[in-house]
């Protein structure tokens, strides 16, 4: 199909595409159209579709023209495409403006945004780090603590008041005349002034307690935030902790037949954390190397793309916490990651399709129940989101294809063992009951 006058390169991922669509193949389209249109359409003194083709034209002829460029131009644009053997990243923007006439050959000069040609993969000799996992027995016990904290309770007491236990409180603000009753406080946290701590420790039930505090500058309250207040204290009540014994009950509590069962549960759990870790580390190390070995240039749409994904981040947690952001700085400084990033995808797209790596319907069911499982939600639900969030479930399938991928690098890979022995990261995955 003889319909491109010309393609240049505006830059390595940028091309300008000139077609050119026959006039004949576009009034075959008017035709057709105006056609489709006689079949429904009501004249008056005529039968419905049989009114003559002059008629159908005279009133609808402007719609047929717009209806048939609509079709035409992206069969043409595919066509155009398959000819190049370009491979666009999103939808092509066009210069000028559409010139039509009718009976007259269209021309349109498109840019299309192309996937980077990424020469010569180098990704035979690469090297990881692996670090030797080792979970020793102070691990055990320290996870083994956390999780007897966990079940602690705290019982009321005669007791002077320490750091970490719980006072039961009324108390009144001389300035705002306001009172409280009943207000719960853990000696030692900042959910007050620090001056609650220094001046309720070692009180009992039935104390009471004068001062002046400072609330802290970013204190929650907008109102009393680095204000001074004299306070008026009676308490009421002392809890204190009280751990259970780290025993066969304690086990069961958790869901494990034994304090023997529950061990080997929390070492498993601990070596699965610190294997995560390494791998987490590796694939770091293996991008970060693939990147420094390939010279190309990330397309403009996938890098901005990229750092609204990582701008969203942020907007929601500004948001949750009523932060303000200044968000052209930060558009500035995740510049960088993003291409990054964007390069990484790019590097292991085309390792994996060298490759051959194909993503089958199993995996992805695989991969729809482990994130199911991982944010509490039905699995029908993961599938919905994915579908409103990108229009189809091709961004999952593609993590599930660059996990493969990653996954194929570093079995590849030769291990070698650190400069110096370290391990990777501190695992501090919670236990969870069965």
């Amino acid at each position: 199909m003889d319909m491109i006058k010309s393609i240049e390169d505006i830059t390595s991922t940028k091309k300008r595409l000139s077609i050119e669509i026959p006039a004949g193949a576009i009034e075959d389209e008017i035709g057709r159209t105006l056609a489709h249109i006689r079949k429904s359409a009501s004249f008056s003194g005529f039968r419905k579709g049989k009114a003559p083709m002059s008629l159908v034209e005279k009133r609808y002829g402007k719609d047929a023209e717009a209806e048939a460029i609509e079709k035409i131009i992206p069969r043409y644009y595919s066509d155009a495409l398959k000819e190049t053997d370009l491979r666009p990243i999103g939808n092509p923007s066009l210069e000028g403006t559409l010139d039509f006439k009718r009976n007259t050959n269209l021309g349109l000069t498109l840019t299309v945004e192309v996937s980077p040609e990424i020469k010569d993969l180098k990704y035979d000799s690469l090297t990881v780090t692996e670090v030797p996992v080792e979970i020793g027995e102070a691990e055990v016990s320290g996870m083994l603590e956390r999780l007897r904290q966990d079940k602690a309770s705290y019982e009321p007491s005669d007791e002077p008041a320490g750091d970490g236990d719980v006072i039961i409180m009324d108390y009144h603000i001389k300035e705002d005349d306001k009172s409280f009753v009943g207000e719960v406080y853990k000696l030692g946290t900042e959910l007050m002034p620090k001056e609650f701590t220094d001046n309720l420790t070692g009180k009992k039930k039935g104390d009471k307690a004068e001062f002046e505090a400072r609330f802290q500058d970013d204190y929650y309250s907008k109102e009393l935030a680095g204000q001074k207040r004299s306070f008026s204290v009676e308490v009421k009540e002392v809890k204190k902790m009280s751990l259970p014994d780290l025993d066969d009950e304690l086990a069961r509590d958790l869901g494990f037949d034994d304090l023997a069962t529950l061990s080997e549960r929390v070492r498993e759990r601990l070596e699965d954390s610190s294997k995560s870790t390494m791998v987490k580390m590796q694939k770091a190390e293996i991008l970060q190397k693939l990147i420094e070995a390939h010279e190309f240039e990330a397309p403009e749409s996938l890098v901005e793309g990229e750092v609204e994904n990582l701008l969203a981040q942020v907007r929601g947690r500004a948001q949750a916490s009523g932060e303000t952001l200044d968000e052209d700085k930060l558009r500035q400084e995740y510049t960088k990651n993003a291409e990054r990033n964007v390069k990484a995808s790019l590097i292991i797209q085309a390792i994996g399709e060298k490759e051959g790596i194909e993503v089958t319907e199993q995996e992805m069911n695989e991969k729809v129940i482990a994130l199911a499982s991982s944010v509490n939600m039905s699995p029908e639900n993961i599938v919905k989101y994915y579908v409103s969030k990108d229009g189809s479930l091709e961004g999952l399938r593609q993590s599930v294809f660059e996990d493969k991928a990653m996954e194929m690098l570093i079995g590849r890979a030769r291990k070698v063992k650190p400069a110096k022995t370290a391990k990777p990261g501190k695992p501090g995955k919670d236990i969870e009951a069965k």
